[in-house]
């Protein structure tokens, strides 16, 4: 016990809302604590708190809750009037050697030593030098404190899980679906992905809806381009998908705290996360169904430019193309389903690809091996058509072949750019693991240790997943870009809107040139246009079925 004059108060304890109430537990209703001349109340509840934040999920159960007494009570130090003048009680001795013998081995573990108290120390609290832990007339607190878990245990921006087990690894968890980036920073890229990938929709509903009306690109060669729009305009809209779960987001699930959904957990509170596995399931299958048909599409310009074969002599490719470009697609999904790997993330606003934690050359393979022979192989047969385009026009000096030259080129440049965004940043993100991991660990210990929100340095670049974000919502753009604004796109739709003028009423000149029966589309409908087609000049643009009418030199 202490006594002396320099007391300015003793008051009642009114709780530690500096501690997250922590030191609730160790001072029972009715005590009196101590407070210096230079000492209020809040200012002794927020030192405690400097210190206290310390003694969290990170730390063994045991210490904590040694730690946490031996700071509570030195803190608030416990004080009474008795007949002798004010009583102090600081903490007892045992206090001070529990929390030693507690917290030794984790210390240790952590060259944290130094950081051990001196149950021999002396204190001058009164103006008298005393120890400040004494063996009697002192304060222990209640022999059975427990102090529970909260948010407060948990380090910024780690989320606490009530349902995990008080001292297990898994309490504080990282939060979902945002751990790299400020909440305006996160809302912008959700935006971005929302508009771009609404806008995709319907520019390829618009393709797909005048392609499938149109008998000249119902058929094949030229159908390879309804396939691929109609990749995109589900592609995009699964994308959009999101925005029906908001505000929550629908890579994570709907509980707290909100963890990336997992085909374990899908199932949970009322099947909230099968959306988001349905997503992931439909991207990790059209992205390797549109990969596939562009590589068709790369196949036929092959075909028709290089190797200058009349499109009758591969019509049977058709169906061989159905079968690689929608089973294949089915094959990888249903490696991806057995192994688990489709859900969320906490660094993405769509479902896809799910890594648990780890790293392992599965990864890899399930990302790039399905995609990436196939995104080779077309480029270097659309480089290659390319060029055999640009020497026709050389050649032939004809100013008709530009457009088509320059849309070819174009769109070469722009996937190019796209996938180089896309794919470059997943080997970033692979290269840079050990140096994000080792960014949010820093975050977490700083503001473990200061007790505030430390900032992440040396995380992933914002501006780099901002353009693989609109790269990905953009990618269908490509198709209505360079394949569709064409003449015969716009053109067809000139004469279905004139056709209400045509004597024999509007559905019916309508429904004759859905069918091809009419004077401006049977032409072009189902045998090859004359041979002169493409180098006279006429409105012809960059489409398969005028390719196809290319002279052969080798029948």
């Amino acid at each position: 016990m202490l006594s002396g004059a320099r007391a300015q108060a003793c008051v009642p304890f009114r709780g530690s809302p500096g501690t997250a109430h922590k030191c609730d537990t160790f001072l029972v209703p009715g005590t009196n604590v101590f407070l210096a001349s230079d000492q209020t109340y809040e200012s002794v509840d927020a030192a405690a708190g400097n210190f206290t934040h310390l003694f969290g999920a990170f730390m063994p159960p045991d210490c904590r809750t040694a730690g946490l007494r031996l700071l509570c009570l030195s803190w608030f130090l416990p004080c009474d009037f008795s007949s002798t003048g004010l009583a102090v009680l600081p903490p007892c001795r045992s206090v001070c050697e529990e929390m030693t013998l507690a917290c030794y081995a984790f210390l240790e573990s952590q060259n944290q030593l130094n950081q051990l108290p001196d149950c021999d120390s002396i204190i001058n609290v009164t103006g008298t030098p005393l120890p400040a832990f004494l063996p009697v007339s002192c304060a222990y607190g209640p022999t059975d404190a427990v102090v529970p878990y909260s948010q407060a245990d948990c380090p910024y921006p780690l989320n606490w899980d009530p349902q995990a087990a008080p001292g297990a690894s898994d309490m504080c968890v990282a939060p979902c679906p945002n751990l790299f980036y400020s909440s305006g920073e996160w809302v912008a890229i959700r935006v971005v992905a929302y508009v771009f990938s609404f806008i995709s929709l319907v520019i390829n509903l618009f393709l797909c809806i005048t392609w499938s009306l149109n008998p000249k690109k119902r058929r094949f060669p030229a159908s390879v381009l309804l396939y691929i729009s109609l990749c995109f305009i589900f592609f995009t809209g699964f994308q959009f998908l999101g925005v029906f779960f908001e505000p929550n987001s629908i890579t994570c699930t709907k509980d707290w705290p909100p963890k990336p959904v997992s085909m374990d957990s899908a199932g949970e509170n009322g099947g909230w996360g099968m959306g988001c596995i349905f997503q992931a399931m439909v991207f990790s299958y059209l992205t390797i169904a549109q990969i596939l048909w562009w590589l068709a599409l790369n196949i036929n310009l092959f075909v028709l430019l290089v190797l200058e074969i009349r499109q009758e002599r591969f019509m049977k490719l058709h169906k061989w193309y159905h079968v690689m470009c929608w089973g294949l697609p089915m094959i990888s999904l249903i490696l991806l389903l057995a192994t688990k790997k489709v859900g969320g993330s906490i660094s993405s606003p769509y479902c896809q690809f799910y890594s648990d934690g780890g790293r392992s050359w599965w990864d890899w393979a399930f990302v790039f091996g399905p995609t990436i022979p196939f995104l080779i192989v077309g480029m270097v047969l659309l480089c290659i058509s390319v060029i055999k385009l640009m020497v026709l026009k050389f050649k032939r000096k004809e100013s008709s072949l530009t457009s088509h030259l320059v849309r070819l080129m174009s769109m070469v440049i722009y996937f190019l750019i796209n996938i180089a965004i896309t794919y470059s940043f997943r080997i970033y993100a692979e290269v840079r693991y050990d140096d994000i991991q080792r960014a949010v660990e820093q975050q977490v210990a700083c503001s473990l240790t200061t007790g505030t929100e430390c900032e992440m340095k040396g995380g992933i670049s914002y501006a780099y997943f901002f353009f693989v974000v609109l790269a990905t919502a953009t990618i269908g753009d490509a198709v209505f870009i360079f394949l569709g604004t064409t003449k015969e796109t716009f053109g067809f739709w000139a004469r279905l809107i004139h056709a209400r003028q045509a004597e024999e009423g509007f559905l019916t000149h309508a429904w004759a040139m859905v069918k091809g029966h009419t004077s401006d589309s049977s032409s072009s409908g189902g045998s090859s246009p004359p041979a002169s087609n493409l180098s006279n000049g006429s409105s012809l643009d960059f489409e398969l079925a005028s390719l196809s009418s290319k002279p052969s030199t080798n029948l």
